[in-house]
């Protein structure tokens, strides 16, 4: 997947395709491709705005909101630490199962 194109480059596609302009010439003339121009610019009729959509929020958090405030307080007490030296300290602190690698 590429990355998101400018807001400006948007715009001069909404704005080229305000004036008349056909979507296959907007995209040889800005050098994108066909359906991109065709996906802008139905976003914008949808939205009324060129702007790109907001990002997905990736991987579930790992640490829970109330682990995040142990977490801190490990850190600040052990900076030099490894994620695998916190974990243990983490899992009592949180009352988890201890767990034991195979």
């Amino acid at each position: 997947m590429s990355s998101t194109h400018s807001l400006d480059l948007r715009e001069r596609d909404i704005a080229a395709w305000h004036e008349g302009d056909g979507k296959s010439a907007i995209a040889r003339r800005f050098m994108l491709g066909y359906v991109t121009v065709r996906r802008y610019i139905a976003r914008f009729e949808a939205t009324g705005s060129a702007c790109a959509r907001p990002h997905g929020s990736g991987a579930p958090r790992k640490v829970v909101a109330a682990g995040e405030e142990v977490l801190l307080r490990l850190v600040c007490e052990h900076p030099d630490a490894t994620d695998e030296e916190l974990a243990p300290s983490m899992r009592y602190a949180l009352g988890a199962p201890s767990t034991t690698p195979r």
